[in-house]
């Protein structure tokens, strides 16, 4: 009879382990689903971005350059205009590791995968910092070479939302100076 009710407890508490283990299932599936909606916001951004840089290195390197002062202002204005950094959900992992509830995962390779994937999200954003610190240097080389009063042109603001156009005419840069312009153009392609 002892031996059943120790049977009984331990069936108990492998229900209630089970019943745990998909709860924090559920949980992580939620958090990675909102990883992978952040990830690919920031793909589409950072294809964009790619874009403009491209046109802007292209424009400011090719004959073109004074006869293009609209575009040039407007892809080098719109860059780094939005920015949402990565910041992976870590909510439910971080439960799992702090109250030893992971031990309920019965499948090894997925806590390992688990694990390597946290691991990479902290290199990504280690990497956004890197990234931060190269938007500050572009924009510093920026100061040498653009009029502030066209970027401020630019701007149409409403109470929902801020839109970047194109300057009107055909607005000049402050300096033609080659070497701020290599300045700059190195630091777009790094």
């Amino acid at each position: 009879a002892v031996c059943l009710g120790f049977a009984a407890e331990n069936f108990r508490e492998n229900i209630a382990d089970r019943k745990k283990e998909k709860q924090f299932m559920a949980s992580l599936i939620r958090d990675l689903k909102i990883d992978v909606n952040r990830t690919n916001i920031q793909l589409n951004l950072r294809l964009k971005r790619i874009q403009y840089c491209d046109s802007l290195l292209f424009l400011l390197t090719s004959s073109l350059i004074k006869d293009s002062g609209a575009a040039i202002y407007y892809y080098a204005r719109n860059i780094f205009v939005i920015r949402f950094p990565f910041t992976a959900s870590t909510g439910a992992f971080e439960q799992l590791k702090n109250s030893g509830s992971i031990r309920l995962i019965r499948n090894p390779d997925l806590v390992d995968s688990l694990e390597k994937y946290y691991v990479n999200t902290r290199v990504i954003e280690s990497n956004e910092q890197l990234e931060s610190a190269q938007i500050d240097e572009y924009r510093e080389a920026q100061s040498s070479i653009f009029q502030t009063k066209v970027f401020l042109s630019m701007f149409d603001s409403t109470l929902e939302s801020t839109t970047i156009r194109r300057p009107l005419g055909k607005p000049s840069l402050l300096t033609y100076d080659a070497g701020l312009i290599n300045k700059l153009c190195l630091k777009l392609h790094f």
